[in-house]
């Protein structure tokens, strides 16, 4: 039988989960080959259509979401991946659903009246479905290219760089914080206790400080090698008939819903 191998010295363990580049699986599919800025274009577009549905056209709403998954389904886009996605943006989409109606004013059983749950039911569906479509847009798309074609489209130089290189950080300091929580567990084995709080207060401040020393040092290195704000786009783009067509195709049945039912 074989044996797992002892952690060295150099032995890292398993960082933190924040990588920002999907997993090979959703680069393999169909929405992948396309031009990264008619992606961009296509997916505000539907989020601009979805949210511009009458308040009280939730079953519209929920049939939008319906396309939706199945299009994610046919561009083999992990389930999982967007299900994680969807559940660290569900508490804020209920609660926000939930406070529409209490937050009507008038008599005090008003908040009852179906009409306004219906449409706190449409703000939720609007919500999931913004959030499914944009999952499909990070999870089809590499995060430099997609920075880059967000660039290519009008967004500030200085911002589109602070944004790719925080993103391309984010797993140096999940790694960091990972050795951080293997030295607390070492010296304070055991659950997270009161009297442990502390600790762990620390030790953030400890990682904060230490990813502070080191963009420090980020940003000598890349003065050094003649960074002078922008990054370069290594990746050409190249518009084509075909992503025009499949943008096309993509927002058509979306569009007919909106106009056939309202």
């Amino acid at each position: 039988m074989g044996s797992r191998p002892a952690a060295g010295p150099g032995h890292e363990g398993p960082a933190l989960d924040l990588r920002l580049e999907p997993r090979a699986a959703a680069l393999e599919g169909p929405l992948f080959r396309f031009d990264p800025r008619v992606k961009v274009v296509t997916v505000l577009a539907l989020i601009v259509i979805v949210v511009s549905f009458p308040s009280a056209a939730w079953r519209s709403l929920a049939l939008s979401l319906v396309v939706l998954a199945a299009v994610a389904a046919a561009c083999r886009v992990p389930a999982r991946e967007i299900l994680r996605r969807v559940a660290l943006a569900s508490p804020f989409i209920l609660m926000a659903a939930v406070m529409f109606p209490l937050s009507q004013t008038g008599a005090a059983s008003r908040w009852l009246a179906p009409e306004l749950w219906a449409r706190a039911l449409a703000i939720a569906l609007k919500a999931y479905a913004s959030v499914l479509a944009l999952s499909l847009l990070v999870l089809t798309e590499r995060f430099g290219r997609l920075m880059g074609a967000i660039r290519s489209l009008g967004l500030p130089a200085a911002l589109g760089s602070a944004m790719a290189v925080a993103g391309s950080f984010l797993g140096i300091l999940g790694a960091e914080a990972a050795r951080m929580k293997r030295a607390r567990e070492s010296r304070t084995p055991g659950r997270l206790r009161a009297s442990k709080v502390g600790t762990v207060g620390r030790a953030a401040a400890l990682i904060l400080l230490r990813g502070w020393d080191r963009s420090k040092r980020v940003q000598a290195a890349m003065e050094s090698r003649g960074f002078t704000g922008s990054l370069p786009d290594l990746d050409p783009y190249r518009l084509r008939a075909r992503d025009v067509l499949a943008a096309a195709a993509l927002l058509a049945p979306f569009v007919a819903v909106r106009v056939i039912l309202p």
